[in-house]
């Protein structure tokens, strides 16, 4: 199989094979901050506590009701169980979601999900 896919798939084998890690990945925070020239740069940190390297689906959803889906490949977790996905977003940024067409088989999906504290609130 890996001949056939061209790539190391030892992270596969190990994590559901060989050790009984599970899936779990999390939005840990998310900031945002503009640089010297007015650029807002947000920054997503996520985590995978399950320990089973898996793609990063993302949807994010900003203040005017529009969404953009992120997919991030697997090898954000090789070098570690914590990733920081920084991207150019120059609008208000209110939700991100992880996995939010539940593709994945993870084991704690209150996790997935932050919301901007304001935003949160304002909802009845």
């Amino acid at each position: 199989m890996e001949d056939g896919v061209g790539e190391d798939l030892s992270y596969f084998w190990r994590g559901w094979f060989l050790r009984t890690d599970v899936v779990d990945q999390a939005v840990d925070s998310v900031r945002t901050s503009k640089d010297s020239s007015g650029t807002t740069y947000t920054a997503l940190y996520l985590s995978s506590p399950g320990r089973v390297p898996m793609p990063l689906e993302v949807r994010l959803t900003f203040a005017d009701g529009s969404i953009e889906n992120t997919r991030l490949p697997v090898e954000a977790w090789f070098e570690g169980n914590h990733f920081t996905y920084v991207a150019d977003i120059p609008k208000e940024l209110i939700k991100v979601e992880i996995d939010p067409d539940k593709n994945f088989p993870d084991v704690r999906r209150q996790n997935n999900t932050w919301t901007k504290p304001e935003a949160a609130s304002a909802r009845p």
